[in-house]
Order: structure tokens, then C-alpha cells, then sequence
């Protein structure tokens, strides 16, 4: 199943939700608008694993961050696991700047993340 909503590309991989970013241009409105679309997804699709694909976005705003971060605890609460994947260096340095790289869960590309996935029997994110 896939779906396209304004700002993400949704698809779905057996019970994994599988959320690309499309938008290459980042402004605090575009931000907010991507994390509704995705918040509304994890619910209409009632999922409990979720991968997130950067993709093309090079630069990581505060406010980015700050979704990304309610994005982890929606789905710790939710007891799933979530994962980001498809990292360009750039918002991989700003995630280690941070000191988030171990906060998230990051990975190289999807197909890891769904086998990440398959491998732990327990998929719940520690609590924030």
C-alpha cells in the first residue's frame, strides 16, 4: 500500500510504516505540516513501527528536531519503535553535534530498518 499526502510519501511493508520526506525546502510551516501528515499516519494506519526517511534534506532546524523528538515519544507511547533512515552526512553531523545519534534510532536505508525490525523480538523505544 502506498499513499501520498502533501508533504510525505507514505508506504506500507508488511506491519512496518515506511514515511518519506519530499519536501527538499524546509521553512518552520513545511516542518509542522510534514509532522501532522506523519503523526496522522502513524494513526489512521495504527502502526506500531516506523521508519522515517530523511532523504534529501540537508539541513536539521531546531524545530525538525523537535518533531523528530515528539515523533519518538508518539510512538514510545504508543509501546512501538521508530527508526530513521536514508541520513545525508550533513544532518548526520548535526545529530552527533547534538548529541542525538544514540538518542534516535539511525540507519542506513530502509531495507535495515525493516530488518532491524524482524531481528529484536522487543520493538518498544525506551521511554523519553
Amino acid at each position: 500500500m502506498t499513499t501520498s499526502q502533501r508533504h510525505i510519501d507514505v508506504r506500507r511493508e508488511g506491519d512496518v510504516l515506511c514515511v518519506r520526506l519530499m519536501d527538499k525546502q524546509l521553512d518552520d510551516e513545511t516542518i509542522r505540516a510534514m509532522a501532522d501528515e506523519v503523526e496522522s499516519a502513524v494513526e489512521c494506519e495504527d502502526t506500531k513501527k516506523l521508519v522515517l526517511r530523511l532523504g534529501e534534506i540537508n539541513c536539521l532546524y531546531s524545530v525538525l528536531i523537535a518533531k523528530l523528538i515528539k515523533l519518538r515519544r508518539l510512538m514510545s507511547q504508543r509501546g512501538g519503535a521508530f527508526k530513521i533512515c536514508d541520513v545525508t552526512p550533513e544532518v548526520m553531523d548535526v545529530f552527533v553535534s547534538c548529541q542525538l545519534q544514540n538518542y534516535f534510532d539511525i540507519v542506513s536505508d530502509v531495507s535495515e530498518a525493516i530488518t532491524s525490525f524482524k531481528r529484536t523480538a522487543k520493538t518498544s523505544v525506551p521511554p523519553t
